[in-house]
């Protein structure tokens, strides 16, 4: 067995490989910049002073009309790639992951940006690469929070950064709160940062990748890596790096004002090396400046990682067979820039020299003044000479129908290479071929056939771009909610399967939205004599609605009728096939109109009855009431005489028992007379007299 790679050996096996990757890039990058000194309709360097220089941006011309159209493909609100699962256990994971991840790409980042770019790159400098990432940032937020006493602030999680107090011990805190988010993104990387190995066939199987792109110390130590180690590391001095673009809008001061603006020329690096000894190659990720590989500063090691794949996907408008680069559609049209150019420069000087033809002048008759005049002519200006043959013009033919005849011909050859021209054909009487409907209809598939076939080549590569965000955000996204087709939806792709294929949905076999139109209409007359026949259903006539709404661009199928699947329909769909036919309906309702009336008259009936009741309830209990109330008066009378009879007898009594006392009383005084009178009697010496 072999012995483990160390870092030392492991970056001077990655130098070795880059050196051979970038000798490689340099060799692409010569034709790559004249193409981009085509599209920019630079000077061809073969102009004569005093002739017309004009440049005819063809290429420009060219790739911009072909990204535009297939950006249109892709923008348009189709879902281009789709995730299509391998069992029906999966059907609803692959709807989940089909809008997660065109959610991801095209709203949580610029996913309208990154296709331009790739796809320009790959229309102008032969390839366009995706890079599939994850990167964690820092979200600071403040917001105000409300308290009551100073004691609640203890309380509040964050850092308190301000404190607003009230004379009553209430009041407010400005809180900082800080958390990290991963972000799944796509990024389209320049074509001069990416290298690979020469022999590469496919991104997925070369041997040596890497990004490289010059960095801030700052970066690097942002990113994680040791900060010692980095500043450390060699300068990347970018001004003596040889300008190989010539656009002036990419001119500006490259100067560093401080050490951590200084920049390095990192390399994160993909390779397949033996790093453990086993006899295999692993594919191994690596950050590398130079001869050192960065050290991570969390935990100490060099930062060397065995990873399944790379994150890489590319984009060629024509590949080459059996090779990772291909060609341009620049490629296809530079000559036929400079071709037309010619031509019209020819034009334009065969204009100018048959206004202002070339003078031949007679020595023997011209003056001083002659050569002067001539060279500086003022329109019905003099020309002084001695006689009247001493200048006259050179007379050369010019027909400019034969010049305008060879640039249509130019263009129309620039049309068949590209597929990108004119909407309608030229029926002028001057054209070089007179070209008929069949001719034209020709011409136009041939460029639609070429348009769908760089729309499904970008569409490939982009697809290639979406497994690989489909396998890193299942292994280390979090549940996320998003809104699909109006209606918010929590996704969870560490629940996606492991297996699901991938389908592209644009391109070759698929045409152009004009032609599905015409095809989901002509499908309508037999769709809608199948769900007569029951061959068809709900389910088909809603997939030829959003289909027919889509292509249209007037929305989707729920727009305009329910969608068969959702669970809601069904309920009320199974509801309504539950519901007797018309006709029974309506005998139905006409019973229940009647029982209805009959219920009304009976309800109307026990409404009089219990009315009359009530009256007479009420009358009852008036009587009653009324005997009550005359009960309680006589009884109330003869209380009342009772208890005047009462007192007048009790009066009685008494006055009668005072008479009786009165009378006692004399009867007793008369008797104590006596009885005082009969012992006076009995006394001695007295008499009866005294």
């Amino acid at each position: 067995m072999n012995e483990p790679t160390s870092p030392e050996d492991l970056a001077a096996i990655l130098k070795r490989e880059y050196e051979a990757a970038d000798d490689y890039h340099d060799q692409i990058e010569q034709l790559q910049e004249e193409a981009f000194r085509y599209y920019e309709a630079q000077p061809f360097g073969n102009e004569i002073d005093g002739r017309s220089q004009i440049v005819l941006p063809d290429v420009q011309e060219t790739c911009d009309g072909m990204l535009g159209i297939i950006l249109k493909m892709f923008v348009s609100g189709d879902r281009v790639v789709e995730f299509e699962a391998t069992d029906e256990e999966g059907e609803q994971a692959a709807d989940d992951a089909t809008a997660a991840i065109d959610y991801v790409f095209m709203r949580q980042q610029d996913g309208y940006r990154v296709l331009n770019d790739t796809g320009m790159d790959g229309l102008q400098r032969k390839i366009g690469i995706f890079k599939v990432s994850c990167e964690e940032d820092e979200k600071v937020s403040r917001q105000w929070v409300a308290f009551d006493d100073p004691l609640q602030l203890g309380l509040i999680e964050g850092e308190i950064e301000d404190v607003r107090e009230n004379e009553d011990g209430s009041g407010r805190a400005l809180v900082k709160t800080q958390r990290t988010i991963k972000r799944y993104t796509i990024h389209s990387v320049p074509t001069d940062e990416y290298r690979f190995s020469p022999a590469a066939a496919h991104e997925d199987t070369a041997d040596y990748q890497a990004h490289v792109r010059p960095m801030t110390r700052s970066d690097l130590v942002e990113m994680g890596f040791d900060p010692e180690q980095v500043y450390g590391l060699p300068t990347y001095d970018v001004a003596t790096v040889e300008e190989t673009e010539s656009d002036k809008l990419d001119s500006y001061n490259r100067e560093e004002s401080t050490p951590a603006l200084e920049k390095v020329l990192l390399c994160e690096e993909y390779s397949h090396i033996d790093v453990d000894g086993d006899g295999i190659a692993e594919l191994v990720k690596s950050y590398r400046v130079e001869n050192e590989i960065l050290i991570d500063a969390e935990t100490g090691e060099p930062s060397i990682e065995t990873i399944d794949e790379q994150p890489f996907s590319v984009f060629c408008p024509f590949p080459r067979q059996h090779r990772l680069i291909g060609y341009s559609l620049a490629d296809k049209v530079m000559d036929l820039q400079l071709l037309r150019s010619h031509f019209a420069r020819q034009l334009i000087d065969g204009m100018a020299f048959a206004n202002m033809p070339r003078p031949y002048v007679d020595m023997d008759s011209a003056t001083d003044e002659t050569l002067d005049d001539l060279l500086n002519p003022i329109p019905g200006s003099p020309v002084r000479g001695r006689g009247v043959a001493a200048v006259t013009n050179l007379q050369t033919g010019f027909n400019i129908g034969d010049s305008l005849q060879a640039m249509e011909w130019v263009s129309r050859e620039k049309e068949g290479r590209s597929g990108v021209g004119r909407a309608t054909p030229t029926l002028d009487e001057n054209s070089l071929n007179n070209q008929t409907a069949t001719e034209f209809a020709g011409r136009e598939g041939k460029a639609e056939t070429q348009q769908e076939y760089i729309a499904r080549n970008l569409a490939e590569a982009m697809a290639r771009a979406f497994a690989k965000l489909y396998r890193l955000m299942r292994v280390e996204a979090e549940p996320f909610r998003i809104k699909v087709d109006g209606k918010y939806r929590l996704v969870d792709p560490s629940q996606w399967p492991e297996d699901m294929n991938v389908r592209v949905n644009v391109g070759l076999g698929n045409g152009s939205k004009d032609k599905r139109i015409m095809a989901r209409t002509a499908l309508l007359g037999p769709l809608q004599a199948a769900i007569e026949q029951g061959l068809s259903g709900p389910e088909h006539a809603f997939n030829w609605f959003d289909g027919m709404a889509r292509d249209t661009g007037v929305g989707q199928g729920e727009d305009f009728m329910y969608d068969p699947s959702d669970p809601e329909v069904q309920q009320r769909m199974a509801a309504k096939e539950q519901q007797p036919d018309a006709d029974l309906v309506e005998v139905q309702g006409k019973l229940e109109l009647e029982r209805e009336k009959a219920g009304a008259d009976a309800a109307l009936q026990r409404q009089k009855a219990e009315e009359q009741a009530l009256l007479q309830r009420q009358k009852t209990e008036a009587d009653i009431e009324t005997q009550r109330q005359k009960h309680a008066m006589d009884m109330q009378v003869m209380r009342e005489r009772a208890a005047l009879e009462s007192e007048l007898a009790r009066d009685k009594a008494a006055e009668e028992l005072r008479l009786a006392r009165e009378r006692m009383a004399a009867e007793a005084e008369l008797k104590r007379e006596f009885a005082d009178a009969n012992v006076s009697q009995n006394r001695p010496g007295g008499s009866l007299a005294e």
